[in-house]
């Protein structure tokens, strides 16, 4: 063969391969196009724009989203089109671009079944201004905290604005949003701004007066040169306090998580209430999980915590952890009262140690109405007292769970002292227990005579229990009375029987009216771990009173109270 003939066949081969895989490439694509059609197809449904109208400046942009629907359709390819293309024009992508001043509508229609949406384009001149915005509410006098609502006619403008008087356009302390929570007096001064175009005109709205506001105190975010708003909030209790008792007859300070450290007392307001258990931008509450602590860190001295004096009802404390001083040369007292009623309720309150004396709240001549606290530890030289009155205090102390000392020495769940007047309290629902294995502790009420003696008005369906290795008198209400005169039970029990022994008078209430419970374990959760949240089977469930037209039907956690209401800060649930 020579080398012509080799060449022809090496030809030929060639061409017949090609038209192997022509034919095999044909049959493919045959039955690519036959899966095709084989395949069920979704049909398209409708398709929207993200914005129905816009606003922007000559050679400004603003890009449009078009949604075909269903997700599912086969055939999504959509074209773009606009009514005036010497105005605006818009790309294959849904990019809008401003050519000159005027009105266009920009169409974006399905490729398949021809579905349209539209998008009203306003065309301004370069260098035109965004509109001023706008006010929900006008300024005035309110009574409580308003929600202001700011708007822009201009689409897609960004509103800052502030709240202290400052120029927003250059302010540091300028807000970026359109929702101002007026909690305080102020007035609000807003602009406006959006790319390619110049910045609003500043509005201000008129004078705001808020005659029960808000003043917020946040360890995050906080800082005590603040206005104090919930945007720029003050980072001190005490700068919260003073700022809230001076914009308002009444109000609120209310504080973020976290632990507030103090080195001095904590001095109340008349009608400024103290909320704890805020989120750090203070969307919501919960005193469980967002916890706020206050501790005294002081080490010398005679330590009060958190001060009151001549203090109302108006005034309310909840929803802290509260831990006094650890004081090696003086008392520590965690909340201290004189001439003082406020409202004590929802904290847990931890006593320290104390060269002389530690309570958890101590008053004197005050009748405060104290719910759903926890207090419990504490050591000292002489008194271990959760609640501790004298000189004609009056308290009504309601679903606490109050827990004696650890220590050698005199601890008692509750102290009455008479210097100078008589003490008249009421007492239901409350643990008064003794956990302890030292010695001096009753799990009780001591009434600690002076002279003038005591009358209790009730002390109904509490729980007391004192743990078998506890040591100490065992008493649950005890008088140290040398003068049985001084002993006036009739406004609480019909039938009483008690001893009279050396000046000492043991009460053993044997009348089925006093409905307390007595020498039972409470079972709490884990008191080791300070959970004093109620087993399932603790005798302190529905064992109490109804107390709702007196307190909130809620307890520490802000669960609803069951019928019959369980004893002590837990409810049953």
């Amino acid at each position: 063969m020579n080398n012509k003939d080799k060449t022809d066949t090496l030809s030929y081969r060639k061409i017949r391969f090609l038209g192997i895989l022509c034919a095999c490439l044909f049959v493919a694509s045959a039955c690519q196009k036959l899966a095709t059609l084989l395949q069920e197809e979704v049909p398209i449904t409708g398709i929207t724009l993200n914005k129905t109208t816009t606003t922007i400046a000559v050679g400004g942009t603003e890009q449009l989203v078009a949604t075909v629907t269903p997700q599912e359709a086969t055939h999504r390819t959509v074209s773009w089109s606009s009514s005036h293309s010497t105005i605006a024009t818009v790309s294959s992508s849904g990019l809008v671009t401003g050519i000159s001043e005027g009105s266009a509508n920009i169409l974006v229609t399905t490729d398949e079944g021809g579905f349209q949406a539209s998008c009203s384009v306003s065309v301004t001149p370069s260098g035109s201004s965004v509109a001023a915005p706008t006010f929900s509410i006008a300024g005035g006098t309110y009574s409580s905290s308003q929600d202001v609502i700011l708007s822009c006619a201009t689409s897609g403008a960004t509103i800052k604005y502030t709240t202290d008087g400052s120029d927003p356009k250059t302010s540091p302390t300028a807000v970026t949003g359109n929702t101002v929570f007026v909690s305080m007096p102020m007035t609000i001064k807003a602009l406006a701004f959006k790319a390619g175009m110049q910045d609003s005109t500043v509005a201000t709205s008129g004078p705001f007066t808020i005659t029960s506001g808000i003043v917020f105190v946040s360890l995050l975010t906080g800082n005590d040169g603040n206005q104090g708003t919930k945007a720029r909030p003050k980072k001190t209790i005490q700068a919260g306090i003073d700022l809230a008792g001076s914009l308002f007859p009444t109000g609120e300070v209310r504080l973020a998580q976290g632990i507030f450290y103090i080195s001095a007392q904590v001095n109340l307001k008349e009608g400024i209430s103290l909320y704890g258990g805020y989120l750090n931008d203070f969307s919501s509450r919960s005193v469980s999980n967002a916890i706020s602590s206050i501790v005294d860190t002081r080490t010398t001295g005679d330590c009060i915590a958190i001060a009151a004096t001549n203090i109302t009802s108006a005034t309310v404390l909840d929803g802290f952890v509260i831990q006094g001083a650890s004081t090696s040369s003086g008392s520590s007292v965690c909340i201290n009262l004189s001439t003082s009623s406020p409202v004590i309720r929802n904290n847990t309150i931890v006593r320290n140690t104390a060269s002389v004396n530690s309570f958890g709240i101590g008053m004197s001549a005050s009748s405060p109405l104290i719910y759903n606290n926890v207090i419990y530890g504490g050591t000292a030289g002489n008194w271990n007292t959760a609640i501790f009155m004298n000189n004609g205090s009056s308290p009504k102390i309601y679903n606490n769970t109050l827990l004696c000392s650890t220590g050698s020495v005199v601890r008692w769940a509750i102290t009455l002292r008479a210097d100078g007047a008589n003490c008249y309290p009421y007492v239901k629902n409350n643990l008064l227990v003794d956990l302890d294995s030292n010695g001096g502790g009753s799990p009780g009420l001591y009434h600690m005579n002076s002279g003038s003696g005591h009358y209790p008005y009730s002390y109904t369906t509490n729980l007391f229990y004192m743990a078998p290795n506890a040591t100490g008198d065992g008493a649950y209400v005890y008088y140290s009375s040398g003068n049985s005169a001084n002993i006036n039970v009739s406004n609480y029990v019909s039938q009483v029987a008690y001893t009279y022994s050396a000046g000492s008078q043991l009460l053993t209430y044997n009348d089925p009216a006093w409905r307390n419970l007595v020498n039972q374990d409470p079972l709490f959760v884990n008191p080791a771990a300070n959970d004093y949240h109620l087993q399932a089977s603790s005798p302190a469930r529905a064992a109490g009173t109804d107390l709702s037209a007196e307190i909130p039907a809620f307890d520490r956690d802000g669960n609803p109270r069951s019928v019959p209401w369980s004893i002590g800060a837990y409810e049953r649930e």
